[in-house]
């Protein structure tokens, strides 16, 4: 930045706002449907079942 200074040039940074949401909310969407996924499975198995003793 000091260098651009000295030669009196502006930087700016521009960021694509709608590429980054919608990545950031791709992200979001799988990271829930990851971890709900195993837990819904789990919850739907009975707990003796899935500890593999029997009974």
């Amino acid at each position: 930045m000091g260098a651009l200074r000295v030669l009196s040039v502006r930087a700016t940074v521009e960021l694509p706002w709608t590429a980054l949401g919608r990545a950031v909310g791709a992200c979001a969407a799988l990271a829930v449907v990851a971890s709900v996924t195993p837990a819904w499975i789990a919850l739907r198995r009975a707990a003796v079942g899935s500890t593999g003793v029997r009974q």
